[in-house]
């Protein structure tokens, strides 16, 4: 049987990122046997022979690429293969070794079977060097003021919504549910990795978070610190689908939707935030998605009212064309990344995306886009969040977009609860949140090194979305010259309230 390698680079990429469908589109006689669990890029990388010296390393927002500190490299230890691109024909015969997240450590790469593979860098795009650690105290939050979230607050129509009686969930790395910013919110833990029937854990000391990533990922979600979570009342189960290295079988995941599916009235779960994935599609019908076990147990998903919310991917620099990652292309809603503010300049990712200069509602270099009806942005980059170790860190990332979304979805909930007795459907959701939004174009101050697409797109306001939840519900004033009823800003036409 034909063996690959996955190698992760030293950088600073995110579950986003991770390749997945290429590995369902190729032949079943190829094994994916060895995966590196170390920092960096997270490409689909097949392999051949030929020696290569591994080194790099995350850079600090003002760090030029001339200052790029070199890791020591595994060269002298083992045998390193030069990539080779999405090919899957190529064989690799041996173990490999790499650098490890911190640049003093070469580790070899644990043998994980032959499934298809998610993976994840625990680092994201942290603002540090990778041998140290983000802790920001949680203060005002820019992001939310660019959403409306903070103007939903003030007005006294919305100023309860919170989340409460709801719940979310997040299949990423776990959660740390002791921290003192995410107690009072956690529900449940399901650990998918430890058994076939993994059970329900509601003892916040039993949930773990060896990565980081999910912890982040639900503090944006539901923290109750209100300057930290979107819906600082929601309830949130971590459904662990990933390896302390940052990896994860695709068919886990699955079960994972499926436990969601099964679990969803017992818990009423309304949303579920996917900050992984991988590829570069086009559309949703793409002839590979075909293969991708994640599509089915979506559709039944939103069949059921869950909204499915994915990161849309990080790879714009290195792919430099439009395009969505999956489960990003075929779920609810796909989310990309813009600037919560413009505090930072001179901004390097891995993959080559660089921002020189930032700005308030200006698209991050590194996120993918596409102009697709499911597409929508919001902040993620820097994004300040709990982190699992205590206290709160600074990253980006599309997966730091993303909760902002789920988080919003469990408002909108909330408030079609309140004001209309009812649940919305996950196309009412979308359709919401995709015309209430603000209006970003992409090449008009943007001011990176990528190709920027020209193109015209929707950027969450949380604010708008929930108000034209309350009109959708509102009792109409009917003028009474011309009988025409009218909810806010909406005219209707008779009984059949046919919009002008």
């Amino acid at each position: 049987m034909n063996s690959a390698a996955l190698v992760i680079l030293p950088g600073s990429l995110e579950p986003a990122l991770a390749t997945m469908l290429e590995l369902l589109a190729s032949p079943p006689e190829i094994s994916f046997d060895y995966l590196v669990p170390t920092g960096g890029s997270s490409e689909l990388i097949f392999l051949e022979k030929i020696p290569l010296l591994v080194e790099g390393s995350a850079l600090t927002p003002d760090a030029e690429a001339g200052d790029r500190p070199e890791f020591p490299t595994a060269a002298s230890t083992r045998e390193i293969f030069q990539l080779r691109g999405l090919a899957p024909s190529l064989a690799v015969e041996e173990p490999i070794v790499f650098v490890s997240a911190s640049p003093e450590k070469i580790v070899e790469p644990p043998r994980l079977g032959s499934n298809p593979i998610i993976t994840t860098d625990p680092k994201d795009f942290e603002v540090l060097p990778l041998n140290q650690t983000a802790n920001f105290p949680a203060g005002r939050n820019a992001a939310f003021d660019l959403i409306g979230l903070t103007a939903l607050r003030n007005d006294t129509r919305f100023a309860g919504l919170d989340g409460s009686g709801l719940s979310v969930a997040v299949i990423d790395t776990g959660i740390n549910a002791t921290h003192p910013a995410l107690v009072s919110n956690f529900r449940a833990f399901v650990d998918f990795l430890g058994s076939n029937n993994p059970s329900l854990v509601t003892n916040a000391n039993l949930a773990f978070d060896t990565v980081g990533h999910g912890t982040h990922v639900s503090g944006t979600i539901g923290s109750t610190n209100p300057e930290i979570g979107i819906a600082p009342q929601v309830d949130l189960l971590g459904l662990q689908v990933f390896s302390s290295g940052g990896t994860a079988n695709l068919f886990t995941v699955e079960r994972a939707l499926q436990w969601v599916l099964d679990n969803r009235e017992e818990h009423n779960i309304v949303a579920v935030n996917l900050s992984l994935g991988g590829g570069l599609f086009a559309s949703d019908s793409d002839p590979a998605l075909r293969f991708n076990p994640l599509v089915d147990e979506v559709e039944r998903l939103e069949a059921a009212g869950v909204t499915i919310v994915a990161a849309a991917g990080n790879s714009f620099a290195s792919n430099s064309t439009p395009g969505l990652a999956a489960p990003a292309i075929f779920s609810t809603l796909a989310v990309g990344a813009v600037y919560e503010d413009g505090s930072r300049s001179n901004v390097q990712f891995g993959g080559g995306a660089r921002d020189f200069t930032t700005g308030t509602d200006r698209i991050a270099s590194f996120s993918q886009r596409l102009d697709a009806p499911n597409f929508l942005f919001a902040p993620g980059a820097f994004i300040n969040s709990t982190a699992s170790g205590g206290g709160f860190a600074e990253q980006a990332g599309t997966s730091m977009a993303a909760p902002h979304v789920t988080g919003a979805v469990a408002l909108l909930q909330e408030a079609a609860l309140e004001f209309g007795g009812r649940f919305l459907s996950t196309t009412e959701i979308s359709d919401i949140l995709l015309t209430t939004g603000d209006r970003i174009f992409d090449g008009d101050d943007e001011n990176d090194n990528v190709i920027n697409t020209n193109t015209s797109f929707t950027r969450l306001n949380v604010f708008n979305a929930v108000e034209a939840v309350y009109d959708l519900f509102a009792q109409p004033e009917v003028d009474p010259l011309t009988g025409v009823e009218q909810i806010g800003n909406l005219l209707f036409a008779g009984s059949g309230r046919e919009v002008f």
